[in-house]
């Protein structure tokens, strides 16, 4: 709140997975509107623009906790440009540009949001180029507020660089010492694939017909450049085995390269 008060562009908060990030983007949200803060240090309330990569990142705090809101709130879809409510909730999708669309973005002014709230915004939203980081540069004016559970990583680096370094942080293992968050045993699995690599047959051909690329594939390219369907369906078995035989029922969190 008093880096936003003060009038601070870009921000960043770096919390663990289960310690609260939307809570807090809430009760930020609702501070701001009930104080009728604004940028432009006029009598209006705030418009809020809430952006993520999924919609369950979208629906859920939409309909939960920013219930408060009423029907303050507002999701963009099907290229419609709403712009009469205050709190706005969007994918990058579907604001994003593409070969058959200019992005629906620029239907609103660069203006037209006080504050830009990006959740999980290491998934590439502040990378140079990227369809992305064009919302967030089209939308500059506005104060931003990135947040995130993944620490500094090489393949993050361009949202540490766009948002500065985190103005707060709340690390896993703070969490686990706080009670809040449940202490965990490393239980480590390697399949044969990972361990050694994997090649293809010369002129081996993917599940569209297209020939493999001939190369060393290692556990770095697995569910990004290739997909090893024993390998996937190894693992899924062996998790379900395991589940079985501790508490099948138990709450899990499954951590997926591809949301798909």
């Amino acid at each position: 709140m008093q880096a936003i008060l003060q009038g601070r562009q870009r921000s960043l908060l770096t919390l663990c997975t289960g310690a609260g990030k939307t809570a807090i983007a809430f009760q930020v949200c609702w501070k701001l509107w009930s104080a009728g803060w604004n940028t432009k240090q006029t009598a209006r309330k705030p418009k809020i623009l809430f952006l993520a990569d999924r919609n369950v990142l979208v629906d859920d705090p939409m309909a939960k906790d920013f219930r408060p809101f009423g029907d303050a709130r507002h999701k963009i879809a099907e290229g419609q440009a709403v712009k009469s409510r205050d709190i706005y909730f969007a994918l990058y999708q579907t604001m994003a540009g593409d070969e058959n669309r200019p992005g629906l973005y620029r239907e609103y002014p660069h203006d037209f949001f006080d504050l830009v709230i990006v959740d999980e915004c290491h998934r590439g939203s502040a990378r140079d180029g990227s369809n992305w980081r064009n919302i967030l540069e089209w939308f500059a004016p506005a104060i931003q507020l990135g947040m995130t559970a993944t620490p500094l990583r090489e393949d993050n680096r361009d949202t540490y660089e766009y948002f500065g370094a985190p103005i707060y942080g709340y690390s896993l293992a703070q969490g686990i010492a706080d009670g809040f968050l449940a202490p965990y045993r490393v239980h480590r699995v390697i399949t044969d694939y990972d361990a050694v690599g994997w090649r293809p047959r010369a002129g081996e051909l993917d599940r569209y017909g297209r020939t493999i690329p001939d190369r060393e594939y290692t556990t770095q390219d697995f569910e990004r450049v290739v997909t090893l369907r024993q390998r996937t369906q190894a693992i899924a078995r062996h998790l379900t085995d395991f589940l079985k035989h501790t508490d099948r029922f138990a709450k899990t969190i499954v951590f997926c390269v591809d949301p798909h």
